[in-house]
């Protein structure tokens, strides 16, 4: 991407590679994947811009919430989305 001239980025952070359980234990292998893909983004002047959610609601969610239909997942999406932030944000510009 640096060697043709790219100065952009779009990639997703996929809820359960983060968080497996939707709501419980934050995976730090998860956390150094995209921190590495951060970092060597930045590092080859390339903007890093995250999609948070991208149609990868963890399984477990699914099945206690049918997914979006019950408004009990928002305290789960305003966790994930707080580990993003948390994580990210300082890097990542555009969410």
């Amino acid at each position: 991407m640096h060697e043709m001239g790219l100065d952009a980025y779009i990639f997703s952070i996929a809820w359960p590679r983060l968080i497996a359980d939707g709501g419980g234990k934050i995976n730090p292998k998860g956390l150094e994947y995209y921190n590495n893909i951060i970092d060597e983004l930045i590092l080859r002047g390339i903007h890093p811009h995250a999609t948070i959610y991208h149609f990868d609601l963890p399984q477990v969610l699914q099945n206690e919430y049918s997914g979006f239909l019950s408004p009990r997942v928002i305290e789960e999406i305003l966790a994930f989305v707080e580990v993003c932030f948390r994580n990210f944000g300082d890097k990542v510009k555009q969410f």
